[in-house]
């Protein structure tokens, strides 16, 4: 339906979930060229994410605004979902992007990773400590002005095979 098939793209390209929070910054313009701008996007692309995302009603226009509907919006977790194999995938290649952008400073992204001997009956713990992390990274980051839009990626993944 067409319904579903708007949901999988919200949940698989990066730019909805971008323009859900763009949208929640102190200091905005209200046109869509400099939205554009700022998610690093074309014009065209710009607008169908504000179409669809009307037409899903998870925003609604008041005067030049756009306001989300919901405060929160949550996928499903421990389940298997090509919309949110995209959606990684997207995220990965959005991270690779600014690795390879000298126009992000380094002060202004953090990539670090550990490979660590595990233990694999302490994953379900794992999980749940990252789950904690990534709401206490968000409480963090969205207390006084916000500026801009951050990506915030942690995976946890076997490098040898069982």
């Amino acid at each position: 339906t067409l319904d579903e098939s708007l949901h999988t793209k919200v949940i698989s390209e990066w730019e909805y979930f971008a323009f859900l929070n763009l949208i929640k910054l102190d200091k905005i313009e209200w046109n869509n060229s400099w939205l554009a701008y700022k998610l690093r996007i074309p014009l065209d692309r710009l607008v169908t994410i504000i179409d669809n995302l009307l037409s899903l009603n998870l925003i609604k226009k008041e005067g030049l605004a756009y306001i989300r509907t919901h405060d929160r919006l949550q996928t499903t977790e421990d389940q298997r979902s090509v919309a949110l194999i995209k959606s990684h995938i997207a995220e990965l290649n959005l991270a690779t992007d600014c690795i390879l952008d000298e126009v992000v400073e380094l002060d202004l992204r953090d990539f670090s990773s550990v490979i660590i001997p595990t233990n694999t009956e302490k994953l379900k713990a794992a999980k749940n400590l990252i789950r904690d992390f990534r709401i206490k990274m968000e409480n963090i980051l969205e207390t006084g002005e916000k500026d801009e839009v951050y990506q915030l990626s942690i995976q946890l993944f076997p490098l040898t095979k069982g």
